[in-house]
């Protein structure tokens, strides 16, 4: 090979570098997604199919404060860490039609050190004011596992959205909704009157 063909294979390499490169940076620039760095998705949190509310056995909740479980029993839901007492059957059903129908607005990929950066980061740290929710099936295994993390309002969205993370995908995401519940124990518990 010439010297002169290699030097014109070098400038065609680098304009190919250079057109990848500024498309990708156009591309980014010119996204609809309002938060630096993420993409606009559009595709549900839970994908069709993947589980219904009928295969969801047990629901674990984090906060910084406190972890409880609700479990599915024979009567409904329970509140087990509360000795099975019997749990807001209403609330249990929203937490799983705002799961199984939220949509993904916008998302992007992260390493877990990144994750304080958005305030998601594990439960356990202090000052986290992130949820762990853990959807769980007959056997005990994951369905879903995913922080919640602030609710915000961005330019053109709905009323409220939600930023979650979804560490084992390491991927963040916006949701569509507001997942609306208070994550005390106590607000789990059905209410008895005497």
């Amino acid at each position: 090979m010439t010297s002169r063909a290699k030097i014109l294979g070098l400038v065609a390499l680098l304009l190919a570098v250079g057109v990848a490169v500024a498309t990708v940076l156009y591309a980014s620039r010119n996204s609809d997604a309002p938060l630096p760095g993420f993409s606009v998705n559009g595709a549900p949190l839970v994908a069709a199919h993947a589980f219904a509310a009928r295969d969801v056995a047990a629901i674990e909740i984090a906060t910084g404060a406190e972890s409880f479980r609700l479990e599915r029993a024979s009567g409904g839901w329970a509140v087990a860490s509360k000795d099975g007492f019997p749990a807001r059957q209403d609330r249990v059903a929203a937490l799983m039609q705002n799961v199984l129908s939220a949509t993904v607005l916008y998302d992007r990929r992260i390493q877990q050190t990144e994750l304080s950066r958005f305030g998601l980061q594990p439960v356990t740290e202090l000052g986290n004011s992130a949820v762990r929710i853990s959807l769980r099936d007959g056997d005990d295994a994951s369905l879903i596992d995913f922080r919640v993390g602030n609710v915000m309002s961005l330019p053109g969205g709905s009323d409220m959205e939600t930023l979650i993370a979804l560490p084992e995908e390491h991927r963040i995401a916006v949701l569509d909704r507001d997942l609306g519940l208070s994550w005390s124990s106590d607000a789990w518990l059905r209410r008895v009157d005497f």
